[in-house]
């Protein structure tokens, strides 16, 4: 590939290119070269080198890409980000994707994803490369798309990084997409894992097809959207700037430049600062975002009153966030906006762009804003309350020239069910007198900001005022002017703590861009909360004349359901759990305190159910407080009389809380904060429902019931049977058609009728967890027999109860439980394990470790990333199949015959049958074996009745095969047939061993030379050893026996004496 690619390097920087890599270079080739390029790349990928290399987007349209970064925290043992959350993601994708075009096109979606997640600092990079390979459209529809994924879903586990970080929008358009196969440096590249919406054998395509099907440069034109909003964004003219007038569309993609006329004005640089930091660093790299940037900037430099702020060290600074930061370039373009004829963009702009990169931060921005404007009023009035229309509207439009109008928290503005006509002044007043009634106590807050001290960075300090805010409080501290953001004094103490439902921070009225801590607010105690009216229970009980408000009234037929859903109306995780166990509490469990949920689907528990619980939150949990919301307002007095000001008041108070909870059951960090609380009270209410998880023997899992191998019935499940595990089938109670061919099968494979009944009564055995006969069965015979085909008929009966396992672990001596053993742990739960023949090379089988595995001993061992150990009784049932029958390192240990049963399979399977074990071969066996599942099913659960009854019976020919294979694996009495025979003379047991190190070595190169002592021990099974005098020597030997033919070369002394 390096030879083909010569000719298309480029090494300027300003020349165009096609396609770059990752560790440097870039190239530009030609679109009749394409295919060349993509063959040359696949055979690199074929022969195992590793890539670097990334596409460039074509100009208009592409293919639809998604990239997906997420950051975890390094505390997360678990990768969260599995099968289910993956699919979760693609289906909602598609589900977008799909709305925006007709149902005539093909919506393949390829997921990818690294093999493992990797540091990257103190966090967890993990991510996701999502493809549509099929649907071509405009960049601007993939916008949207990323839009509208961001908007309805949401991710049901907790990332250190901002939603929009996560879903990476650089990559739709400006960023090269990296190619199939390739990687950043030291990292391995994105793997296939699920395909959805389509039937691709991605196993039997080619690399070459794989890469061309995932390449984004295949050009063709977009497909035409049938959305509205997609349309006119399909349509829209390229890079149009469009005219200085309003607009009043929604359309978020349009930017509407405000070119007012120059006017003077005061700017404030942290402001500007903060907005610039807000922007995304793409913004860097694409030209056009880039020179938008320095225009707004260029503006506020000539309409700023002051000339205090250097405008274009601020763009020349923000600039080297970018690989292609040059020197002086920002310099000179801004002399070209003096004389350039182009309409400034204003500094509203600049807020639009920030707001649409990262609106928590812009959110917190313009709240920080509002609050430090009222801070410094020094009055304990109610603040004037901003209509939630109006909010509304400034916070989804690009902010308007006055950069310091004040916005409210959307989050803290909730309107009143309805509005009264003539008396709504007089509610007013009566509900903020009852709010300040109940929840102000000045004593309890200052004594809570007392405890607060080691977390605030000022030494001492005292509370000088307390000032009650409609939202929350304000306490103005004593800090002997010290400021710790300046870590010096004022001329005037200017510290103040803001407090609310939200949390608590530090300002300063002259460092009015400051707060600690930087980001957020440290949150309050459940007890402080309810000062701030979240806990309103309290608020209704002290009222005495509205026992209506008891929340013992029936609302709901439960009467501890009816507390529960008051109780939650505090809006807290703790109290909102509560209510989340009661409702779900057996559908529901889980394990590791959160670290996998369970949910009960009606006949057994199935795993990842994490993702159901967090939407049920959001969308279940508010059923609940919309009915207690139409209980009030069925009961709030319509009449316009003194005496109901109270009543509505305090109805509308409870409205007014019953509409934040279902808006707060949204927010996703209330919703984790949930699962977190539940997770406890869970793990805490039944600590050991992971031990109970399918530790019922008798019991076999089913898609539509349990089958009780006890009482032979099958039944409905229940939560308290702990099945998780399935065959992945449903159970029929009669056979099928397809029972006669699975029966010519069973009987091709095992024409003896007693070793096929013997076959399926020990597979029969696998249905139970009760391992009573504690053997293996050793499936034999030279290839093409149906034993593999057995194998994978046992294994698709049996589904998640069956496990195949490398037979070479039964080569290594016994591990320590405290090594890693993911081979081990793979067994646990298991009923039927079947492995394939260990390869000589590996050497014998290790008979101590062979008892330990074929035995009902508990079995301690460690997964691979485990910490702790694990110890669980085996519940398997075992088999090896083999072509040739290994052998074991101890033949005389008579346990492990004890254990070993062998079968042969006799028949052959062949095109033109010409012997009489020859059957003709059916090449379509593979497709049929998942229809004979069932029909087997029922087979084994019949021959599993028989075996309660008769048991397992050996028959002579097994017993003979058995003992054929024991001495066959004897080497002692195959070195005594292949090496000695009856003499005349004696010979001493050191020259035999002599003899055998020689024969063994030569037999058997990979194994271990058994000692001396083992090799004494082994002969006394065949022949009588006693003392023998040779050559006057009297040593121990044999007699009437010598080594004959080649072997004879190894000096064998030998005697005619007859002692």
């Amino acid at each position: 590939m390096e030879k083909f690619l010569k000719p298309f390097k480029k090494y300027e920087k300003a020349d165009p290119s096609t396609h770059t890599s990752m560790i440097g270079g870039k190239w530009d080739i030609p679109t009749d070269k394409e295919h060349e390029f993509l063959k040359a790349y696949a055979e690199e990928i074929d022969d195992g080198h590793i890539l670097y290399m990334t596409e460039k987007h074509l100009p208009n349209n592409g293919p639809i890409v998604i990239d997906f970064d997420f950051r975890l925290a390094q505390r997360d043992d678990k990768r969260p980000i599995d099968k289910f959350v993956r699919e979760a993601i693609a289906k909602h994708l598609t589900g977008i994707v799909k709305s925006i075009f007709s149902d005539e096109h093909k919506y393949t979606c390829i997921v990818l994803q690294r093999p493992s997640r990797y540091p990257k600092g103190d966090e967890w990079s993990d991510g996701l490369h999502i493809q549509f390979p099929f649907i071509n459209c405009k960049y601007d529809v993939q916008f949207e798309i990323r839009k509208r994924f961001m908007k309805t879903f949401e991710i049901p586990f907790e990332c250190t990084n901002s939603y929009d970080k996560i879903y990476d929008e650089g990559v739709i358009k400006t960023i090269n997409w990296c190619m199939y196969g390739s990687t950043k440096k030291d990292k391995k590249p994105y793997a296939m894992k699920e395909i959805y919406n389509d039937k691709i054998k991605w196993e039997k395509m080619s690399t070459l097809e794989k890469v061309k099907l995932l390449s984004i440069r295949k050009g063709g034109d977009p497909i035409e959207p049938v959305d509205k909003i997609c349309l006119k964004l399909h349509n829209k003219v390229p890079d149009k700037i469009l005219n200085n007038k309003k607009d009043n569309t929604k359309d978020s993609d349009k930017i509407v430049v405000s070119a007012e006329k120059l006017r003077d004005k005061e700017y404030n640089e942290d402001t500007i600062a903060d907005l610039l930091n807000m922007l995304k660093e793409e913004r860097c790299d694409d030209y056009k975002e880039w020179r938008n940037v320095g225009l707004i900037l260029h503006h506020c430099s000539i309409t700023n009153i002051n000339d205090d702020i250097n405008f274009l060290n601020m763009w020349d600074k923000w600039s080297k966030q970018s690989e292609k930061y040059e020197r002086g370039v920002c310099k000179k373009m801004w002399k070209n906006f003096a004389s350039s004829k182009t309409k400034d963009l204003t500094l509203s702009s600049l807020y639009y762009y920030a707001q649409q990169d990262d609106p928590d931060s812009y959110k917190m921005l313009k709240l920080n804003e509002y609050m430090n404007r009222n801070a410094l009023q020094n009055t304990t009035e109610d603040s004037e309350i901003i209509s939630p229309e109006n909010v509304e509207e400034i916070a989804r439009s690009p902010q308007k020239n006055d950069s310091h109008d004040e916005v409210e928290n959307v989050d803290e503005i909730i309107q009143s069910s309805q509005e009264s006509d003539d008396h709504d002044d007089l509610e007013k007043k009566e509900c903020v007198s009852v709010q300040d009634s109940n929840n102000w106590n000045e004593t309890e807050t200052k004594k809570y900001i007392s405890t607060q001290k080691s977390q605030i960075p000022i030494e001492s300090f005292k509370i000088k005022k307390m000032i009650k805010k409609q939202h929350g409080m304000i306490a103005e501290l004593d800090t002997h002017k010290f400021c710790p953001f300046i870590k010096g004094d004022h001329n005037k103490d200017c510290i103040f703590m803001l407090l609310n439902k939200h949390g608590w921070c530090l300002k300063c009225s002259d460092c009015l861009y400051e707060q600690y801590p930087e980001n957020g607010t440290i949150a309050l105690s459940d007890h402080m909360l309810q000062k701030f009216g979240v806990d309103i229970c309290d608020d209704v009980s002290m009222t005495e004349s509205f026992t209506i408000y008891d929340p013992e009234h029936n609302v709901f037929d439960d009467r501890i359901l009816n507390k529960l859903v008051y109780l939650s109306l505090n809006c807290t995780a703790a109290k909102i759990s509560e209510l989340v166990y009661y409702l779900y509490k057996g559908r529901f469990n889980c394990v590791g305190g959160g670290a996998e949920w369970y949910e009960f689907n009606g006949h057994r528990w199935s795993e990842g159910a994490s993702l159901v619980l967090f939407k049920l939150i959001s969308t279940d949990l508010p059923k609940y407080h919309t009915k207690l919301a139409r209980f009030y307002e069925s009961i709030k007095p319509k009449g316009k009389k003194k005496e109901n000001i109270k009543i509505i008041a305090h109805i509308e108070k409870m409205i007014f809380a019953i509409i934040r909870v279902i808006k707060q059951l949204e927010n996703m960090q209330l919703g984790n904060s949930i699962m977190q609380n539940i997770a406890a009270t869970f793990y805490l209410n039944d600590r050991d429902f992971e031990k109970k998880l399918d530790r019922n023997k008798y019991l076999i899992g089913f898609e539509n019931g349990i089958y009780d191998l006890k009482e032979h019935e099958f039944r409905d499940g229940s939560p308290y049977d702990y099945v998780s595990m399935s065959v992945g089938y449903d159970y029929i109670s009669k056979p099928t058609k397809h029972k006669k061919d699975l029966t010519e099968f069973l009987n091709s494979i095992q024409p003896c009728e007693d070793d096929r009944d013997f076959l399926l009564k020990h597979t029969s055995t696998g249905l139970c967890g009760v391992n009573r006969e504690e053997i293996c069965v050793i499936l034999s015979g030279k290839g093409r027999n149906g034993k593999t085909k057995y194998k994978d008929l046992v294994g698709l009966t049996l589904g998640c109860y069956f496990v195949t396992f490398d037979s070479n672990i039964l080569t290594y001596p016994r591990p320590a439980p405290s090594a890693p053993q993911a081979d081990l742990m793979a067994f646990n739960k298991k009923r039927f394990a079947l492995g394939s023949e260990p390869e000589q090379k590996d050497g014998a089988i290790k008979t101590s470790f062979f008892k330990f595995i074929t035995g009902g001993e508990m079995i301690p061992c460690r997964g691979l990333y485990d910490k702790k150990i694990t110890e669980f009784e085996p519940t398997h049932k075992m088999g090896i199949l083999c072509n040739k029958i290994p052998i074991m390192d101890e033949n005389d240990d008579e346990a492990v015959w004890d254990r070993t049963r062998c079968v042969e399979f006799p028949t052959k399977f062949v095109d033109e049958p010409v012997c009489p074990n020859h059957r003709k071969i059916n090449r379509d066996l593979k497709e049929l074996l998942p229809l004979w599942k069932q029909d087997f099913m029922l087979l084994l659960i019949e021959k599993y009745k028989e075996y309660q009854k008769t048991g397992l019976v050996v028959t002579q020919k097994i017993m003979q095969f058995t003992k054929s294979y024991k001495d066959d694996n004897d080497i002692y009495l195959q070195f005594l047939d292949s090496c000695t025979t009856e003499s005349k003379t004696h010979i001493h047991t050191s020259t035999l061993y002599d003899c055998f190190t020689a024969w063994f070595r030569r037999n058997s190169p990979n194994q271990k030379i058994p000692s001396n002592k083992i090799f004494c021990a082994g002969l006394r099974n065949h022949v009588d050893m006693e003392k023998v005098k040779i050559d006057g020597k009297t040593l121990l030997g044999v007699k009437h026996l010598t080594v004959w033919g080649d072997n004879a070369n190894t000096s064998c002394d030998a005697s005619d004496d007859s002692n």
